[in-house]
C-alpha cells in the first residue's frame, strides 16, 4: 500500500518481445480509429437520409412519432450495427424499411441486411412506399399487430426471425 491507503497499480509483466508490444498497440489504435471513422460516416450518412425522406418516410414518421403507434418510441433513420433503419425501435426490437421501385435492384443486399438485423434480435417489417402513401392505416395496423405479438411473447418482447422479416402488402406501383 502506499502512504495515503491506496494500493499500488500492478505490474503488468510482458513475456514477448519489446518490438512486438508496441506494434500491437499501434494496431489496436488504427482499428479503433477506421471504427470511430466509420460510425461516424454512418451518422453523417443518416442525417443526409433524414433530411431527404422520401414522400412515404414522411408520411409513415408523422404517424409513428411521439409514441403515436402503441405507445412504442420510433427513431428514423437510425444506425443500427453497420446499416441504417430506416424506423427502429428499441423495445420491442423491432425495425421498420419501406422498399421502393428500386428494391427488386437490391433484392439480394437487402435479404442478407435482413438476416443480419435478425441475427442482432430485431424484428424486420418491410412495406413498399406505394401501400404507405395509399394504405397507411392498413400499415400501421400491421406494424401495431407485431408489437401486440411481440408485448404478449414476454415482458421484456425479443423479436426472432421467424419468417416474418419481409411482411409485405401488395405491390401498388
Amino acid at each position: 500500500m502506499r502512504a495515503g491507503g491506496r494500493p499500488r497499480p500492478p505490474v503488468v509483466e510482458h513475456h514477448g518481445s519489446s518490438d512486438t508490444l508496441p506494434l500491437f498497440c499501434t494496431l489496436l489504435v488504427a482499428m479503433n480509429a477506421r471504427a470511430i471513422a466509420d460510425r461516424r460516416l454512418m451518422t453523417m450518412r443518416a442525417r443526409s437520409l433524414r433530411r431527404d425522406s422520401t414522400d412515404a418516410e414522411k408520411r409513415l414518421w408523422s404517424a409513428l412519432r411521439d409514441r403515436r403507434l402503441e405507445g412504442i418510441r420510433f427513431r428514423r433513420q437510425v444506425v443500427v450495427c453497420r446499416y441504417v433503419a430506416d424506423f427502429c425501435s428499441a423495445n420491442p426490437k423491432l425495425i421498420i424499411e419501406l422498399d421502393g421501385i428500386q428494391y427488386e435492384d437490391q433484392r439480394s443486399y437487402d435479404e442478407a441486411r435482413t438476416r443480419y438485423l435478425a441475427a442482432q434480435g430485431y424484428l424486420v417489417l418491410r412495406f413498399w412506399n406505394g401501400d404507405v402513401l395509399a394504405h397507411l392505416g392498413d400499415v400501421l395496423n400491421a406494424i401495431a399487430e407485431e408489437i401486440r405479438k411481440a408485448s404478449a411473447r414476454s415482458e421484456r418482447p425479443v423479436a426472432r426471425c421467424d419468417g416474418r422479416d419481409l411482411l409485405r402488402l401488395s405491390p401498388t406501383f
